[in-house]
């Protein structure tokens, strides 16, 4: 038997007796984010229900790619009508942190981490980020439109299925790394922005792809296959 996170993956298994979707585990850890938790982080961010919140999140390590686009993007553009969290990753934090410090931008924070994802996403307008198997787990889980960037370092290009699946359902946009730049992004970022029905639209859409269920599934079918 093969337990897949997502729909898109069955083909590489053609030849499995039996292939279940059960979704990825992490989708049923982050669902029950509680009230005091999510007041936590709003007033960390300086959340407001009244103002779009776009989190940009560059992995653990930090994508180069990203990171430079973001900053391209963001010392030309104030970006005002929007809350910015940006999630560096540790290894770009220092620069990045020394080069916004020289211009004024009150309504971005620059972190290298955050600790608590589930409740930064569950208040989230639009996720910039990679494409992979856990942060998509996570933003279906929470109904989060995204703009994904799939890394093109990783086995197989598993990110541009796994961003194909939510791109096609109308959940994100795809921003392929060879067209990423600070003028792109903002592209994208306002375009979305500037348009609530379509953001809403989109956050139905990844939500109805959520498997906020994945880890009783994966019981059920472990179940299943010792009990034979």
């Amino acid at each position: 038997s093969v337990m897949l996170a997502m729909e898109a993956g069955a083909p590489a298994f053609s030849k499995a007796k039996r292939v279940v979707v059960t979704g990825n585990p992490r989708a049923s850890e982050v669902v029950g984010v509680s009230a005091r938790d999510k007041a936590k982080t709003a007033r960390e961010f300086g959340l407001t229900a009244s103002m779009p919140t776009v989190v940009i999140v560059s992995g653990s390590r930090g994508a180069s790619p990203i990171n430079h686009a973001v900053t391209d993007w963001l010392s030309q553009d104030a970006m005002n009508q929007c809350r910015l969290v940006w999630i560096t990753g540790q290894v770009h934090y220092d620069q990045i942190k020394a080069e916004f410090e020289r211009i004024s931008r009150p309504n971005l924070r620059i972190v290298p981490f955050y600790d608590d994802m589930p409740a930064l996403l569950s208040q989230t307008t639009l996720l910039i980020s990679r494409a992979g198997g856990t942060t998509l787990a996570e933003v279906t889980a929470l109904g989060v439109p995204s703009i994904l960037i799939p890394s093109p370092y990783v086995t197989n290009h598993h990110q541009d299925y796994n961003a194909r699946a939510l791109v096609d359902a109308g959940a994100a946009v795809l921003l392929p790394e060879q067209e990423l730049s600070g003028e792109s992004l903002q592209s994208q970022v306002k375009k979305l922005i500037s348009n609530p029905f379509r953001l809403e639209a989109m956050g139905v859409a990844s939500s109805q792809l959520g498997r906020p269920d994945a880890l009783d599934r994966v019981q059920s079918e472990i179940h299943r296959l010792v009990s034979h």
